[in-house]
């Protein structure tokens, strides 16, 4: 049972698994082509706001995947590279969103949709799949709290059946610290460590950890989870920014 539970609650972070696009029929959303050249349009200048997550028109992130295996597999390390871009600004329930496609050999060009409010970053997608097969008509995360001080720690709850719940708490580690990605340094960084756990009749069963890097003015530059089988972590993530283009 917790060989399942763990496939499940892997970690979906703000970039999940593959999905079909879809908008929730309570939420109708209105779409702005952005400007041509890709800037302007409506997202440019309320997504400088956000600094830490500048999902802005024209955005463009490369990113390389190394992932460690699964529990029972020996560890395998299977690179491959996928980018992340600028769609349109969507409105979901009164607030305007940028929405993001994830393109690669194996993304079905995922759509995640991204909003901010004085710092707090928050992404939703809709019929997300997990690497457990469970389907979820919508999973809304909240990334990052990034005006709030070290150690401010917050929670999500995603409900998977009328007894079962995956539980992520989150911890605000460091804020303004350097990190090295892909031969690149970035003097100002802040860290989100994460606690995935199942709870189950009333149980609590840790799953997995993760930890979170987002540069100024840059966004997602490392993201790293490892899930705890029989008392053992393996990673199963290791996402690397190897470029972008933020306008």
């Amino acid at each position: 049972m917790k060989f399942k539970l763990l496939l499940s609650l892997a970690f979906l972070g703000i970039f999940v698994s593959c999905q079909k696009e879809f908008l929730d029929p309570s939420t109708p959303g209105t779409v702005t082509t952005p400007a041509p050249g890709g800037s302007g349009g409506g997202s440019l200048s309320t997504c400088k706001n956000c600094i830490y997550i500048p999902t802005c028109d024209g955005s463009v992130y490369n990113y390389n995947d190394t992932s460690a295996g699964i529990p029972g597999t020996p560890p395998t390390a299977t690179p491959f590279n996928y980018t992340l871009r600028f769609v349109a600004d969507t409105t979901i329930s009164s607030a305007v969103y940028q929405k993001m496609r994830l393109e690669g050999a194996t993304t079905n060009n995922a759509i995640t949709y991204f909003n901010c409010n004085a710092g707090v970053s928050t992404s939703i997608n809709y019929n997300a799949t997990t690497t457990g097969g469970t389907v979820y008509t919508q999973i809304k995360i909240t990334a990052l709290k990034a005006n709030d001080p070290v150690g401010t720690t917050w929670t999500d709850q995603i409900v998977q059946s009328p007894t079962q719940t995956a539980v992520y708490d989150y911890t605000l580690a460091a804020k303004g610290i350097s990190r090295t990605v892909a031969g690149i340094t970035y003097p100002d960084v802040i860290q989100v460590n994460s606690i995935t756990s199942a709870s189950v009749g009333g149980m609590t069963i840790p799953a997995g950890t993760s930890s979170h890097y987002f540069a100024k003015g840059v966004g997602l530059i490392e993201s790293v989870s490892y899930i705890d089988f029989l008392g053992t972590p393996m990673q199963i993530l290791h996402r690397v920014l190897i470029s972008s283009v933020i306008p």
